[in-house]
C-alpha cells in the first residue's frame, strides 16, 4: 500500500532556510525570515512575462513556451526546453535541452547544455551551493536596474 505524504521538504529561496510545508501550499510564510514565499512548481507553456518569478519549486519553460522576466529565482532548479530571457537568473541545477535559447545573467550549482541550445549574452556564476549571500549579487544589481519584486513593491507602497 501506499502513503500520502502530507508534508514536504522546502528551501526558502530569501534566506536558504529549510522548513517543512504542507504538500498542498502554495504561497507561504517563511518561519525564518518571514518573508511570503511561493511553494508551486512553474510551468511555462505559452508567452509569460512578468518583473519577477520566484518560487521554492522548480521552473519549467515548455518546448513552445518563452518566460521574459527581470529576476527569476527557483530553488529547486529551472528546465529550459523553450525561451527563457532574464536579466538575473538564481537556480539549484539548471538544464537546456536541445532547441533551448537563453538570455541572461546565472547564478547556480550546476548548468547542464545539451547540443543545439543557444546561449546569448550575460554572466555565468557556476559553482557549490550558493548561500544566502549569493541573493545579493542579485538582488542590489536588479534594484539599481528598477527590477523589484511584487513582494517589495507591495511592501513600499503600502
Amino acid at each position: 500500500m501506499f502513503t500520502i505524504r502530507t508534508q514536504r521538504s522546502v528551501r526558502c529561496y530569501r534566506c536558504q532556510a529549510p522548513f517543512a510545508a504542507s504538500a498542498r501550499a502554495i504561497v507561504l510564510t517563511c518561519p525564518h525570515c518571514y518573508q511570503r514565499v511561493h511553494i508551486e512548481d512553474v510551468i511555462v507553456r505559452g508567452n509569460h512575462h512578468a518583473n519577477s518569478v520566484e518560487t521554492c519549486g522548480k521552473i519549467l519553460v515548455a518546448p513552445r513556451g518563452w518566460l521574459m522576466a527581470g529576476v527569476i529565482i527557483a530553488a529547486e532548479g529551472i528546465e529550459v526546453l523553450g525561451r527563457l530571457h532574464a536579466k538575473y537568473v538564481q537556480s539549484g541545477p539548471v538544464f537546456l535541452g536541445a532547441g533551448a535559447s537563453w538570455r541572461g545573467s546565472l547564478l547556480a550549482p550546476s548548468i547542464v547544455i545539451e547540443p543545439g541550445a543557444t546561449v546569448e549574452d550575460g554572466l555565468f556564476d557556476i559553482g557549490p551551493q550558493h548561500d544566502a549571500s549569493a541573493i545579493l549579487k542579485i538582488a542590489e544589481p536588479a534594484q539599481r536596474a528598477g527590477v523589484a519584486s511584487t513582494q517589495k513593491r507591495k511592501t513600499a507602497v503600502a
